[in-house]
C-alpha cells in the first residue's frame, strides 16, 4: 500500500515539473508584441485620442504665406478581433470622430472661421495570419480593405463634414517579431493602394475629384521594452515613403498633382497591465508632412502640416 502511494505521489510530482518546464507561449500573454486572440478569443481595443494639427503657412512660388489652419479634434478608434482558429483572425476598425476647425487666414481680412465634422469612419476589415511562430521569431500577414461606403462630406461654412474616407484603400502588411523576454522588436513593412474617389463639397462645383489611382508605402519600427510583468515603454518610429497623388477642383477643372515627401512620425506608448485580460495604455505621437501642390509652374506651393496627439487606452481579452 505504501509503495502505490509513493507511486502515486510521484507521478502527480513529475508531472507538475514537468507543467514547470513547459515554455511560456508569448503570444497568449496581452502585455506582449506578439499577443494575438487564439481560436475562439475575442479582443477589444479602444481608446481617446485628441490631436492638434497645425497646416500651413502655404508658401507659393512667389514666396508668399497665404492661410494657416490650427484644427482641434477628438478621437474614438475601436477594434474588435475574433480567432476564427489557431493562427487565423478576423478583425473590424472603425473610428467615431468629434471635430472642430479654427482656420485663421493670415493675409487678406484675416477671417476666422469655425468649421465642423462629426460622425463614424469608414469601416476596415482585416484578415491577419499568423504565418510563423516559434520561440522567438514570428510573422504575420495582414490584408486589410477600407471600402469607400458613403460620401465623404468636407467641412465647410455651409455644412458639417463626416468622417467617411474618399476613396478605397487596400493594404498588405507583413510584421516580423523578435522576442527576447523582456525585449521585443517589430518591422512593419505595408504598401497600401488607393483607389478613385471624391469629396462633396456643400456644392456641387466645389467638389474635389480623385480621377487616378496610386500607392503607398510606410515601414514602423517599434521595440517594446518590459518592465517587470506589468509595465512596458515601447517608442514606434512611422516611416512614410515619398508618393504622388493627383485631384480636380470640379470649380475650375484644373488637375493638381500632390507629391509627400518621406516623414519621420514619432510615438511613445506606455502600457500597465491591472490584470491578465486587460491591457492599459498611454501614446503620445507627432507627425510632420511636407508637400508640395502643382498645378502650373506659377501656382506650385509648399504646405508643413504638423499634427501632435496624445491617447489613452484599453483592451480586452475575452
Amino acid at each position: 500500500m505504501t509503495g502505490l502511494v509513493l507511486t502515486v505521489v510521484l507521478c502527480f510530482s513529475l508531472a507538475s515539473l514537468a507543467d514547470q518546464q513547459k515554455p511560456i507561449d508569448p503570444s497568449r500573454e496581452l502585455q506582449n508584441l506578439v499577443y494575438y486572440p487564439h481560436a475562439n478569443e475575442v479582443s477589444f481595443t479602444s481608446s481617446y485620442q485628441s490631436s492638434l494639427n497645425e497646416v500651413g503657412p502655404t508658401i507659393n512660388a512667389a514666396g508668399n504665406e497665404s492661410r494657416a489652419t490650427s484644427t482641434l479634434y477628438n478621437e474614438i478608434p475601436v477594434t474588435l478581433t475574433y480567432g476564427v482558429v489557431d493562427r487565423i483572425r478576423l478583425s473590424i476598425s472603425q473610428t467615431y470622430l468629434l471635430q472642430q476647425s479654427l482656420t485663421d487666414t493670415s493675409t487678406a481680412s484675416g477671417n476666422v472661421t469655425v468649421l465642423n465634422a462629426s460622425g463614424p469612419s469608414s469601416p476596415t476589415y482585416s484578415v491577419i495570419w499568423r504565418a510563423m511562430q516559434d520561440q522567438q521569431y514570428f510573422l504575420d500577414l495582414n490584408f486589410s480593405t477600407t471600402p469607400q461606403n458613403g460620401t465623404r462630406l468636407a467641412e465647410t461654412a455651409d455644412q458639417s463634414g463626416n468622417n467617411l474616407v474618399a476613396m478605397s484603400t487596400s493594404s498588405l502588411t507583413a510584421i516580423f517579431y523578435f522576442y527576447f523576454g523582456d525585449e521585443e522588436v517589430e518591422i512593419e513593412p505595408a504598401a497600401q493602394y488607393h483607389s478613385t474617389g471624391m469629396t462633396q463639397g456643400s456644392v456641387s462645383t466645389s467638389n474635389t475629384i480623385y480621377p487616378t489611382q496610386f500607392v503607398s508605402g510606410s515601414l514602423t519600427l517599434a521595440e517594446r521594452s518590459h518592465v517587470g510583468k506589468k509595465f512596458y515603454v515601447e517608442p514606434i518610429l512611422l516611416v512614410t515613403l515619398p508618393y504622388d497623388y493627383t485631384y480636380v477642383t470640379q470649380s475650375t477643372g484644373a488637375l493638381a498633382t500632390v507629391s509627400l515627401n518621406m516623414t519621420l512620425n514619432p510615438e511613445l506608448q506606455i502600457g500597465y497591465l491591472p490584470t491578465r485580460w486587460c491591457l492599459l495604455t498611454f501614446g503620445v505621437a507627432f507627425t510632420s508632412t511636407n508637400y508640395n501642390t502643382n498645378q502650373a509652374p506659377s501656382t506650385a506651393s509648399l504646405t508643413i502640416d504638423y499634427d501632435s496627439s496624445t491617447s489613452f487606452g484599453a483592451r480586452f481579452i475575452f
